[in-house]
């Protein structure tokens, strides 16, 4: 991707449904680059998130080929459908969230997604992310990575890679607020930022 090409490019791993923190960092940017060479690394949310329950929050976490010690190329890491995590996924969030204003209106593409025949978790988080995207009516550009690079020297470009890290109780999935104020939280997320 030519970053000169945008005025200012947000560069960050790929998570799944991320926290709203990671959409508000998104706000005043032109493109997303996503970083496509990294390796794996547990203990960050690309195979995990975070839904409001009545109990409190709830860690939903996408099983792995290889249990929590993969080794390999974010886009080489496989999920691992032995167990119906899937159905499991679908299931808390329609108990979490059923009566929430948007959630008849987003629950029929979320499921589409989650169950799509995928093993990989690469293309399975891309296609939640655009699809959020898409739910937000976001025309920003999404790229990745050709190569890896620990820091990138362009002046317009924003390294989220670094503040990926986010511990629990800093904000949940998207989904949460999705549910809650659907294409209307685009307009909410920029009245924040101008605010």
């Amino acid at each position: 991707m030519e970053f000169k090409n945008f005025r200012k490019v947000n560069l960050s791993e790929l998570q799944c449904l991320p926290s709203l923190v990671f959409f508000q960092e998104c706000l005043g940017s032109d493109a997303l680059q996503l970083e496509a060479h990294e390796s794996y690394q547990k203990g960050g949310f690309r195979n995990r998130y975070f839904i409001q329950t009545s109990q409190g929050p709830l860690e939903m976490s996408i099983p792995l080929q290889g249990g929590r010690n993969v080794r390999a190329l974010i886009q080489d890491v496989k999920v691992d459908d032995r167990l119906p995590w899937r159905l499991n996924h679908l299931q808390s969030i329609e108990t979490a969230y059923r009566s929430t204003p948007y959630y008849e209106y987003l629950a029929p593409e979320l499921k589409e997604i989650l169950l799509m025949p995928t093993d990989s978790l690469w293309e399975l988080n891309e296609a939640l992310l655009r699809w959020v995207w898409s739910v937000l009516r976001w025309d920003k550009f999404i790229g990745k990575t050709t190569d890896f690079y620990l820091n990138y020297s362009e002046e317009n470009v924003v390294d989220l890679r670094k503040n990926a890290r986010k511990k629990e109780g800093d904000s949940f999935s998207i989904l949460h607020y999705l549910f809650h104020f659907g294409p209307e939280l685009a307009l909410i997320l920029e009245n924040e930022n101008n605010g």
